[in-house]
């Protein structure tokens, strides 16, 4: 196809000029790189709810653990695997019930930060 347009021929190409190209590389490149962002918080998050789920998990077992005795011992405190755990138990109402109100302080290392998550359940020791 040609056409005469002042004394020149003017071939017309079908295609994208280079200026889109460069355009839609740009925008394909933010899009990417929004991806990979979302991609690293998601995955800082999932390993921060797996180290509270192991703190819950110790303060959930102490609580069983204290259920399932006589009666609780009123405070006292376990390390392991870089978890420490101190719980407190208090007497509630009266002593024939038997119901202690018991708080579970776990501090574990999160990134290099040292965070504290506390639990608080009320425990009827075994008759």
């Amino acid at each position: 196809m040609r056409r005469r347009q002042t004394g020149r021929a003017v071939r017309r190409r079908s295609g994208f000029t280079v200026i889109e190209v460069i355009i839609a590389i740009m925008v394909l490149t933010v899009g990417v790189l929004g991806l990979a962002g979302a991609a690293a918080i998601v995955t800082r998050m999932m390993a921060s709810a797996e180290v509270q789920s192991d703190a819950a998990a110790v303060a959930s077992a102490r609580f069983e653990r204290l259920r399932g005795s006589r009666c609780p011992v009123a405070s006292g405190s376990v390390s392991s695997a870089g978890i420490n755990e101190r719980w407190a138990a208090v007497q509630m109402g009266n002593p024939s019930y038997r119901m202690y109100d018991v708080v579970d302080t776990v501090r574990f290392t999160r990134r290099g930060v040292q965070r504290e998550q506390a639990y608080r359940s009320v425990v009827k020791c075994l008759p």
